[in-house]
Order: C-alpha cells, then sequence, then structure tokens
C-alpha cells in the first residue's frame, strides 16, 4: 500500500509546493474520473482498464495485470471524493480521498487508511483518459515462499514488477524463548519486513 500511502501524497505535496495553477475539472473530466473510481470500487478491471490512457495501457499490459497490483495488497476502495484539481506542464491532475481497506503485510494484518492519491487526466483522439501512476505493471503476494536461516523465518510477502527493477518485501521474525516461562508461554516472536530492490545488472556475468 505504499503507492497509495506515501508515493501520492508525496506527488501531492511536491506539486503543493509548486505552487500549480488550480483548474476546474471539465464535465467529461470528472466523469471519466468518476466512472474509473466507480471501476476500481467494484473490482470491475476491465472497465477501469479501458479508461486508462494509451501509455498506461501500454505499461500494464492487460486488466489483469492492474488487478493483480490491487490483489496483492487485498485493496478495496470503500468510498474516493475528489477534492481538487489543479493543471501543470503534463495536464489536469486530480487529487482524491479514498477510504481503503488493505492487507498491511509489514504487520501482516488488515488495516484501513484514509489517504490522498493523485491522478492524472488526458485528452487522447479518443476521449478524456485517466493516469494512474506508481503502480507496478505486476504486483505477486505469493503463499509458501519462505525458509529458516540460521534461526530467522524469511518469507517473500510480495514482488512489485516496475519497469527496470523489482521490488520485493521480505519479511523476517526471530523467534526467542523468554528467560522467565511462567511469563505467558515463554516464547516471543519478533518481527520485521524489509524492502529489496533487484536492478538488472550492466557488467555480463562470469562463464
Amino acid at each position: 500500500m505504499k503507492r497509495r500511502a506515501f508515493a501520492l501524497g508525496a506527488l501531492a505535496a511536491s506539486a503543493s509546493a509548486a505552487r500549480p495553477a488550480a483548474a476546474a475539472l471539465s464535465r467529461d473530466e470528472r466523469s471519466t474520473l468518476q466512472r474509473y473510481l466507480r471501476a476500481l470500487s467494484a473490482r470491475r478491471f476491465d472497465r477501469a482498464f479501458g479508461l486508462l490512457s494509451s501509455s498506461e495501457r501500454r505499461y500494464f499490459g492487460s486488466a489483469a495485470h492492474l488487478q493483480s497490483v490491487f490483489d496483492a495488497d487485498r485493496v478495496r476502495i470503500a468510498s474516493a471524493r475528489i477534492l481538487a484539481s489543479h493543471a501543470d506542464a503534463r495536464g489536469v491532475v486530480a487529487i482524491v480521498s479514498e477510504r481503503i481497506d488493505f492487507f498491511d503485510h509489514a504487520r501482516q494484518i488488515r488495516a484501513t487508511a484514509l489517504a490522498r492519491a493523485a491522478y492524472g487526466i488526458v485528452r487522447e483522439h479518443d476521449g478524456v483518459r485517466v493516469k494512474d501512476p506508481y503502480h507496478p505493471w505486476r504486483a505477486l503476494a505469493p503463499a509458501g515462499i519462505a525458509a529458516n536461516v540460521d534461526g530467522i523465518d524469511v518469507a517473500l510477502r510480495k514482488a512489485s514488477f516496475f519497469t527496470g527493477r523489482i521490488a520485493l518485501l521480505i519479511g523476517f521474525a526471530i523467534v526467542a524463548i523468554s528467560p522467565f516461562p511462567f511469563f505467558h508461554t515463554g516464547v516471543r516472536r519478533y518481527a520485521t519486513s524489509a524492502d529489496v530492490v533487484i536492478l538488472p545488472s550492466s557488467r555480463a556475468m562470469p562463464p
């Protein structure tokens, strides 16, 4: 969920710092964005994919890949409200408040959040289209990929595929025996997680 809770918040903050010109959405721009948000809320990714800009459709490749991004984090958009919009060199950017339900991979629990997301609005030859940035083009949350290394449980929580890199969310857990076993069960589990980014090597592998 870093995409909605952090990356888009950073975009909104940087856009605010640049003092972009305010721009009201036209009727067809607002309608297209609302249709896209409704499609995401209803998990109709085929409809949402069809409303994306041509460059975004090329990036994701298919509606199934778009869906995989939301499935990996088990995201449900409970509500969405357009707050504001502004114009910059790339076109019109709309700021949307979203109440979302998702799975927190780091803590391994379901969570809710009220986040702000930025959506681009562009006009193409076939009408108004939406840009939904910062997603991986595909994501997976595999089950059962885990190992124990020197007493540390290591598990792959999520893999996100971007152009030119792969981001892995890996969970680590240490099980320790308490010196005071009469407290609870005498076993405590310490857990954390880390992001690992894999980049393609520019050097040839040795023979």
